[in-house]
């Protein structure tokens, strides 16, 4: 009978600190939902709300026929998040054996705290290959970590120099620096 009782009252120590437990994280929970963390409020704002641009087509450029003087093409840009990158030294080597950039440019790039840098934009295809060469991007598609490609337009003039000075040029953000893309801009920009 002994035996029984103290069971019994073991179940019960272990029954009471069981709902206060459950008691506590109750409570816990409800005084987030009711009165609010403001920490807690401010990080979903920055992880729902944030703003994410979008860049429009830059428009084509057409002779009188229809004939393309001015079109877009796809290509990747390679970014950064220094704050993510585990080795930046071994990192800052192997791309610029990749990219032909030095590489005490691209350790400049990628120090500090920052979230964001530009490595390079408008990457070629052998600058891909080479990126893919020195295993920065396996076979499944996935970078380094802290690396990642951003997808993004390039100008190009399928009659090369063919009136050169009158087309005119755009700069890498796809804003028309000189000649017709300078003078329709505006309407150009999508």
């Amino acid at each position: 009978m002994k035996a029984r009782s103290g069971e019994r009252g073991r179940l019960l120590v272990m029954m009471g600190f069981c709902a206060l437990l459950a008691g506590v994280v109750l409570s816990r929970a409800a005084w987030i939902q009711v009165w609010g963390d403001q920490r807690l409020e401010a990080m979903a704002k920055r992880q729902f709300q944030s703003k994410v641009l979008i860049r429009p087509q830059r428009g084509l450029i057409t002779d009188r026929n229809g004939e393309p003087l001015a079109v877009n093409a796809e290509t990747h840009s390679l970014a950064a998040n220094p704050s993510k990158i585990p080795n930046r030294r071994t990192l800052a080597r192997l791309l610029s054996k990749a990219l032909d950039i030095p590489q005490t440019r691209v350790l400049d790039r990628i120090k500090g705290k920052r979230e964001f840098v530009w490595i390079k934009r408008q990457l070629s295809e052998g600058e891909m290959a080479r990126l893919r060469h020195w295993k920065l991007i396996d076979q499944d598609g996935d970078l380094a970590p802290g690396l990642w490609l951003v997808n993004e337009s390039k100008r190009i003039y399928p009659h090369q120099e063919l009136a050169a000075h009158v087309m005119g040029s755009v700069n890498l953000d796809g804003d028309g620096l000189e000649g017709v893309e300078l003078w329709a801009n505006e309407r150009l920009q999508g």
